[in-house]
């Protein structure tokens, strides 16, 4: 098994000096972090949609190996709350394409106050793409059953 190391963003301008090298231009930071780590994960994606150029540019300053663990838009987990989200799930695949094989996990954050209902989440597992690693944080108590550990097997 390989453990990979990284944080949660990289876009921090009080690593400058600590982190960063002083005349190092912030459009050059991902590039300087991929020397040091080979993984970070997107927050960005959980607050907006950046465009498929922003996910290029990722894509070119990052090494072979490297990999982008993206936190799914909040539209999806904590306004839509899991339920019709075929569209939006769709359009987040697509903007993830320019990632290529870089993509290494989607993480549907829920919210705290979300709880389990079966239906709801057996039809959101099944919209997931199965080619596609996927991690689901899950914050509310009522999701540790076996009933919600036996779909996830089964998807």
């Amino acid at each position: 098994m390989k453990v990979r190391v990284g944080t949660s963003g990289w876009n921090y301008s009080h690593w400058r000096g600590p982190f960063y090298p002083q005349g190092l231009p912030p459009t050059r930071w991902l590039e300087f972090y991929a020397q040091h780590f080979d993984t970070v994960e997107i927050n960005a994606t959980f607050y907006g949609r950046p465009k498929a150029s922003t996910f290029q540019k990722w894509y070119e300053a990052t090494p072979p190996g490297f990999l982008f663990s993206v936190k799914a838009s909040r539209y999806i987990t904590h306004i839509k709350r899991l339920k019709d989200v075929e569209e939006p799930l769709e359009r987040l695949y697509h903007d993830l394409k320019p990632l290529k094989e870089k993509l290494g996990v989607i993480l549907f954050q829920l919210p705290p106050n979300l709880s389990f209902k079966k239906e709801i989440i057996e039809i959101f597992l099944q919209l997931l793409d199965p080619s596609i690693p996927t991690t689901i944080e899950v914050r509310h108590e009522s999701f540790h059953t076996k009933e919600f550990f036996r779909l996830l097997e089964k998807h």
